[in-house]
């Protein structure tokens, strides 16, 4: 398997002063103290080592760096927070999956924009991404399509019926646009990049895809045991193993944030690479 050119250059920007061998090397186990401990569902990073965790009681709280809590949402009238989008970090999204329901936050987690996806005629959406302007994607499965709407629901760009391309039913869960590139991720199928006009790039058979983030070229995902990364360039390059953290320590989730690893567990957070 062919290595892309850039890996190196992207590898070290990633784990800054840390090797990755002692990162390997420094994965928590159960009976370290946790830096955050509260029971977590959702956690997702930005690229300034912020957290936004959804706790099992659906609120949503926002760390710094230093694991100081800023600001905390809770709307337990809306049901269960199923996705969290923090792309662009004054405009945190929470999409409410239940009713159909979409909230934007601002950078201190208080609400600026509501809407309602069945009200504007979409049905069963699991997922929604943000764009880089004021859009909003998501993928119609009674359509068959990708879409990017406004919060009034029209519509900007659209996909074509991504059964021309061979693909069939797909059970999209996470999107995320980032430079020119919209990824959708499958659990089960793997990622489906696309252009930010929403025609259709390429495939990427994966499986087991726990979580990702997506920096405009690389893909990097958590399968449940191992932390992956791809390219969404290079259509002979496949998944590489990133590393492998002990199965014994029960991580449920893994994120990359700068220099540092954030492995979440169902009780806490433990954050590694920090020097």
């Amino acid at each position: 398997m062919r290595i892309p050119p850039c890996f190196l250059f992207t590898l070290i920007f990633i784990l800054s002063s840390c090797s990755f061998q002692n990162m390997a090397q420094t994965t928590p186990v159960n009976d370290e103290k946790y830096d955050i401990s509260l029971k977590t569902k959702l956690v997702e990073t930005d690229n300034i080592q912020r957290l936004y965790i959804v706790t099992s009681d659906n609120t949503i709280i926002h760390y710094d760096k230093n694991n100081v809590e800023l600001f905390r949402y809770s709307n337990r009238r809306r049901g269960n927070i199923s996705d969290v989008n923090v792309s662009n970090p004054i405009k945190v999204l929470l999409y409410f999956r239940d009713f159909g329901n979409v909230v934007l936050l601002d950078n201190t987690l208080a609400p600026i924009q509501e809407f309602s996806l069945s009200e504007l005629g979409y049905s069963d959406i699991s997922a929604v991404g943000v764009s880089n302007d004021d859009g909003f994607w998501i993928y119609d499965p009674l359509r068959f399509r990708l879409r990017k709407i406004l919060n009034n629901g029209q519509i900007l760009f659209e996909s074509a019926n991504l059964i021309d391309y061979g693909i069939y039913s797909p059970l999209i869960f996470k999107i995320i646009e980032n430079g020119n590139k919209v990824i959708l991720a499958d659990t089960n199928k793997g990622f489906y990049v696309f252009d930010n006009f929403g025609q259709f790039l390429r495939y990427i058979p994966v499986d087991n895809i726990v979580s990702f983030q997506f920096d405009g070229r690389y893909i990097t995902f958590f399968n449940g045991k191992k932390m992956m990364y791809l390219s969404t360039e290079d259509p002979l390059s496949g998944p590489l193993l990133l590393f492998d953290p002990n199965e014994k320590n029960q991580v449920s989730d893994v994120k990359i944030s700068n220099s540092e690893y954030i492995f979440v567990y169902p009780n806490g957070i433990k954050r590694m690479g920090k020097k």
